[in-house]
């Protein structure tokens, strides 16, 4: 949407106007906008981004115990964006057109005029941080015991991140067109600044059994306990357990289909949640 919605714009650009004359003098298209007038003339508008993310892990298997491995996994992250967006007026010359419709533009100037958009000339700038991680440490057994196939995991994850948002905006340049704020004007009314700042953190506690017996019959039980800052400090963490049944019948002595070689039937029920409300409306009342 800068530079007063300029793609929008090109969707009702006249065909047979120009953009400029033979001379280079930008043609007045009225409230359309010039849209080589938006690109050579109208400012500048420059995002520099920075995006760093890291993983990095370890695995050990225990010696003494078979089928046991701990595992610890650390993900930090960094994002910044920097916007400069510069916008100011150009002038544009109403020329002579011919023809029984107007469609035939000359180089005959007949006046100019200052765009009208922007309305007032200015320099927006916005910083933004995004900053966390995520930590997670994980106990893993498996053994197979004849027909018995046992699994577990426990697993620990922790994350925090914090954001901060800045955005200034000065108008209008008194003396020089110069795309710093030290040209800008002094009046109070010319500036106004917004800006956000937010953290976030979360933990949970993961607990997996699985069981198989003869690649038939199965088990899978899930108990996860989640914690959010952003719920008030006696509602902050909740229980979610899940559990799975399952059967393998085509592999029952007594099932015999011939067009169906494998067939399963399986039952899941759980329980599951989000912290995505909003958070700290707790702290509002």
């Amino acid at each position: 949407d800068t530079f007063g919605k300029f793609w929008s714009r090109l969707q009702y650009l006249q065909p047979h106007a120009p953009a400029k004359t033979s001379d280079g003098k930008l043609i007045n298209p009225v409230w359309i906008g010039n849209a080589m007038g938006f690109v050579e003339e109208g400012g500048l508008n420059t995002r520099i981004e920075t995006n760093i993310n890291t993983v990095m892990g370890l695995k050990y298997k225990v010696p003494f115990l078979d089928g046991l491995s701990i595992s610890g996994n650390f993900s930090p992250q960094v994002f910044t964006r920097d916007i400069k967006h510069y916008e100011k007026k150009m002038t544009l010359y109403n020329v002579e057109q011919l023809g029984e419709h107007g469609f035939i533009y000359t180089d005959s100037v007949i006046s100019s005029t200052q765009s009208s958009y922007p309305s007032k000339e200015r320099l927006a700038k916005s910083h933004e941080t995004d900053k966390g991680y995520q930590l997670n440490f994980s106990a893993d057994y498996s053994k197979i015991f004849g027909k018995h196939n046992i699994s577990a995991m426990f697993n620990v994850e922790i994350s925090e991140g914090f954001n901060d948002y800045f955005y200034g905006v000065r108008e209008n340049f008194p003396l020089l067109q110069k795309d710093q704020f030290w040209a800008t004007g002094a009046s109070r009314s010319d500036s106004y600044l917004d800006g956000t700042e937010y953290e976030y953190g979360r933990m949970s506690y993961i607990g997996r059994l699985s069981y198989q017996y003869a690649e038939k019959y199965f088990l899978n039980a899930i108990l996860r306990r989640d914690g959010s800052m952003l719920f008030a400090p006696d509602y902050r963490w909740g229980n979610f357990p899940s559990v799975s049944l399952g059967w393998v019948i085509s592999k029952e002595d007594f099932f015999h289909i011939t067009p169906v070689d494998f067939l399963k039937l399986r039952g899941t029920w759980g329980l599951a949640g989000n912290d995505i409300v909003g958070g700290w409306k707790w702290a509002e009342s």
